[in-house]
C-alpha cells in the first residue's frame, strides 16, 4: 500500500487578540495551538517567491495537505518529519493555498 501522506507537519497557530478592560487594564490574547497532522514534503528548488518588500527568495519545497486539514499561516515556523521521527525540513511558510476541493499546500 502506498502512504500519499508520510510526513508529519507541526506548527503552532497564530496567538488569539489580545485586548483591554473597560477600565484599560491589558488583556492578554489567547495562546495559539499546537497542530500535527499527515503530509507530502516535495523538494524544489525551482520557483522564485516574492517577498511583501519584493525581496526574491528560492523555494525550498512544497507540503501538501489533505482536504479538510488546517494550512498553516504565512510565516508560521513549521517542522516536517518523517514515519521515522527524523527532521526532512524546518522554516517557514512562505505562500500558501487552500483549495475548496483538493486540501491545500504550503511553499516553503
Amino acid at each position: 500500500m502506498v502512504n500519499l501522506r508520510p510526513h508529519i507537519l507541526k506548527w503552532r497557530t497564530l496567538d488569539g487578540p489580545s485586548g483591554e478592560t473597560p477600565e484599560g487594564y491589558p488583556i492578554p490574547g489567547t495562546p495559539g495551538e499546537d497542530v500535527e497532522q499527515p503530509c507530502r514534503f516535495h523538494p524544489d528548488r525551482s520557483k522564485m517567491l516574492k517577498n511583501e518588500d519584493s525581496t526574491e527568495i528560492l523555494q525550498v519545497g512544497k507540503i501538501r495537505l489533505s482536504k479538510g486539514d488546517a494550512v498553516p499561516h504565512l510565516w508560521a515556523n513549521v517542522l516536517v518529519i518523517d514515519d521515522a521521527g527524523n527532521e526532512v525540513y524546518s522554516g517557514t511558510v512562505k505562500n500558501r493555498f487552500v483549495g475548496q476541493l483538493s486540501g491545500g499546500w504550503v511553499e516553503v
